[in-house]
């Protein structure tokens, strides 16, 4: 049984520059969370973050490029980037997500999902203690929405106990996604009640909640549409299972008004009250015929290459998949692929909305970008500031610059952010 304390959830929000006097005026929120890929450099913290960090505020970094789920170790760089912010904010914590972000060369600015056996087990052990190695606050995991899986002969175990082997095998904390777990039991026929249960929720560090979007028969959690009350729903039954210290609101884009975050952010403090427990724990201690799997390099050589041709799918050539990636929805990898499109377009206008003082009519800047990922299809490893760079270093190149003055200015600009 999960021990049930009498607790009060502290609340929380996504910290985002649109939302900055939101969260300042909004007088009980217990901490936020910044994205870490947004601040290349403690030097670019901008100053109203860091007024809430000196007035008490607990901010929490949060990675989404370590790629924990990849063959290759993460980068000493991000490790470093992470770890300044921790130390810069004085974090309990930092967190990423179980998933993998790049393959053969190429950044995909998204969440993949990992394959669940005992090999990846391996990997995403030695990836997590070589984390740990570089970090001076713990490391918390997230669990991921996708849209399609692996095939079933990759997949040996279910996801919910996937987690729970990642968790207890490398002593982590968990971040919990409450509508990732509805996106992957709508799009992958799960059981929300038996995917809760079969989780380590003694580990629960805090929980993510955002709105999405059914489209095409998924659901995809977009963080830039109202909160559906599916995700309310899972929260209110997490509740009921495990007293919750943290939750958040995450809202990257399309930001509603005042009126309507603080409304979303009561209806996750309501559903948090929920009267728990009642947890019935008995799947998490049944054990799995599972264990990290010793790793030779011809495996690891295929693993790499099954990743590989996963982000070449979805970045460039999505029109046939290759036997490496056999038993994958065709369909839904080219879903997929435009997903990610859609949202490089979004994240380069976010970081960078000077960029739309260039084109009088933005339907030719978004042409132009699809233009520059055909070409360019791996997103900057530096983060959207540097892709938005290099677009207009593109467009100078091609001679496709409707104003050169102005985009000479904006990549200057950039340049200097960049440096600092």
């Amino acid at each position: 049984m999960v021990a049930v304390a009498s607790i009060e959830t502290k609340l929380g929000l996504g910290y985002r520059s649109e939302l900055a006097l939101f969260v300042e005026r909004r007088q009980d929120l217990g901490f936020v969370e910044i994205l870490a890929e947004d601040f290349p450099h403690p030097a670019h913290i901008p100053a109203a973050l860091k007024r809430l960090s000196r007035q008490g505020m607990t901010v929490i970094p949060h990675s989404t490029t370590l790629s924990l789920g990849s063959v290759q170790p993460p980068v000493a760089a991000q490790l470093k980037h992470l770890d300044a912010l921790a130390r810069y904010f004085d974090a309990p914590f930092v967190s990423d997500h179980i998933a993998f972000v790049r393959g053969g060369g190429l950044e995909t600015g998204h969440l993949l999902p990992v394959q669940r056996n005992g090999k990846m087990l391996s990997v995403l052990k030695r990836n997590i203690e070589h984390a740990r190695e570089g970090l001076s606050v713990p490391l918390v995991l997230e669990n991921i929405a996708t849209t399609f899986d692996w095939s079933d002969t990759q997949n040996e175990i279910t996801e919910p106990e996937f987690l729970r082997l990642v968790l207890d095998s490398t002593d982590s904390g968990l971040l919990l996604d409450v509508s990732n777990l509805f996106a992957n039991s709508f799009n992958h026929h799960l059981s929300e009640d038996a995917y809760l249960r079969a989780l380590p929720l003694d580990k629960l560090r805090y929980v993510h909640v955002a709105g999405g979007t059914f489209k095409q028969g998924l659901y995809h959690d977009t963080h830039c549409h109202p909160l559906k009350e599916e995700s309310l729903r899972v929260l209110k039954k997490l509740a009921a299972l495990v007293p919750i210290p943290m939750v958040m609101l995450e809202r990257d884009d399309n930001f509603a008004s005042d009126i309507e975050l603080s409304v979303e952010l009561d209806q996750l403090r309501q559903s948090c009250a929920a009267p728990g427990g009642k947890a019935a724990a008995e799947s998490r201690h049944i054990e799995l015929d599972l264990g990290p799997i010793p790793i030779a390099q011809q495996e690891l050589s295929t693993l790499a290459s099954e990743q590989d041709a996963l982000v070449q799918a979805l970045l460039a050539d999505c029109s046939h998949l290759p036997g490496t990636l056999a038993g994958l929805d065709q369909e839904r990898v080219a879903q997929a692929f435009q997903a990610l499109r859609r949202k490089r377009i979004r994240t380069i206008k976010r970081a960078y909305p000077d960029i739309l003082a260039l084109f009088q009519e933005e339907e030719k800047l978004n042409q132009l970008l699809e233009r520059y990922f055909d070409s360019n299809p791996s997103v900057s490893e530096l983060g959207p500031y540097d892709d938005a760079m290099k677009f207009v270093k593109y467009l100078k190149k091609s001679g496709e610059l409707p104003s050169p003055k102005v985009a000479g200015a904006l990549s200057q600009l950039l340049k200097s952010f960049l440096s600092n």
